[in-house]
């Protein structure tokens, strides 16, 4: 993740995040008006959360065993970054809890987009049906969908005219507002505004046999966004185990996951073993991009006395930390099952 540093001023930011877009880039003459592209953002608010623990230990087992401090010096970082792991992926934003990524309107469920209908172009919404001179048609929408992926398929319906229309096309996007489709079209149609169609992922059912590696690539797959792309996948340490000892029919390692300067990767994004993660779950998207961890108190160690430890010669060793977590584009993460993905993708 990206970890920037907090205001000591600033318990709360507001901070911008990206709920729709119109990525309307488009070929024009040399004296023509560029059409024109659009962000769209909504205010958010994080707070500051604050994450820690403490232990009561005896003066004089840390004056005898040197050790022991270093044990627990060691240790205590990362009891809290466990509590802190967790946080950053299912807070539930409630008291005094962080929102986590997962929580957030936008984050998908890769099983659903590959499987189910995952927009609909509905009677009006096409502006206009051109030819090309290499055989293709390309749509023009009224209004951008950025939803549409190159690559994914439309089936359209209510063509009455060109019925050849009445079919399922692969789509080659163009932008937001235009794709092509393979059709041989001949400016005939005169029920432009009636037609409607249904976009489905290019993926599903699109696999012979498929196995955990094919199902890491369609998430990351549907995880492009251009300039968001995952840069981490999170899986808990039995998954990554399950999925490094898969073998073929004959016995033979399948080798899914490759390992480089003791790093784990599948399909090339380096893997995350966390705890806090379900077995059989995955966590993927783009940790640098997507939102940023804020420092607003750094993790410190420091010990403590009151008249109760003293009266009991024990000390209090207090680790802490202050941070807030803004999520700038929730549609670049994807959290789900391996295997309904893995169902999503397998051909009948």
């Amino acid at each position: 993740m990206m970890v920037e540093t907090g205001d000591p001023s600033a318990l709360s930011i507001s901070y911008e995040q990206v709920y729709d877009f119109d990525r309307n880039a488009t070929v024009v003459s040399e004296n023509g008006m560029l059409s024109e592209s659009t962000l769209k953002f909504k205010e958010e608010f994080t707070n500051v959360k604050r994450v820690g623990t403490h232990m009561n230990l005896s003066k004089r087992l840390l004056k005898a065993k040197s050790y022991v401090v270093s044990f627990i010096l060691n240790r205590l970082p990362l009891w809290v970054k466990t509590a802190e792991n967790y946080q950053i992926l299912f807070g539930d934003g409630s008291g005094d809890n962080l929102k986590g990524i997962t929580t957030y309107e936008g984050v998908e469920c890769v099983s659903k987009f590959i499987a189910g209908a995952y927009t609909t172009i509905s009677a009006g919404t096409i502006e206009s049906i051109t030819a090309t001179a290499n055989g293709k048609a390309v749509i023009t929408l009224a209004a951008a969908n950025d939803k549409i992926i190159d690559n994914m398929r439309v089936t359209f319906a209510g063509a009455t005219v060109e019925t050849g229309l009445n079919d399922t096309f692969i789509i080659h996007k163009m932008n937001d507002r235009k794709f092509a489709i393979d059709f041989d079209y001949e400016g005939t149609e005169t029920s432009i505004n009636k037609l409607t169609g249904v976009v489905k992922s290019g993926m599903f059912g699109s696999v012979e046999d498929p196995n955990y590696k094919d199902v890491a690539n369609a998430i990351f797959a549907v995880l492009n966004f251009g300039q968001y792309s995952p840069n981490s996948f999170v899986l808990h340490p039995s998954t990554v185990f399950t999925i490094s000892t898969a073998k073929d029919t004959t016995g033979r390692e399948l080798n899914l996951i490759t390992e480089v300067n003791g790093r784990k990767y599948i399909g090339g994004i380096p893997i995350v073993e966390c705890n806090s993660m379900g077995v059989g779950k995955y966590f993927a998207g783009d940790m640098l991009n997507g939102c940023s961890l804020i420092d607003y108190t750094a993790l410190s160690v420091e010990f403590a006395d009151d008249v109760n430890t003293k009266l009991k010669n024990m000390t209090t060793v207090m680790i802490q930390e202050e941070i807030m977590m803004p999520v700038y584009m929730p549609w670049a993460f994807a959290y789900g099952d391996l295997d309904d993905v893995l169902n999503a993708i397998k051909k009948a």
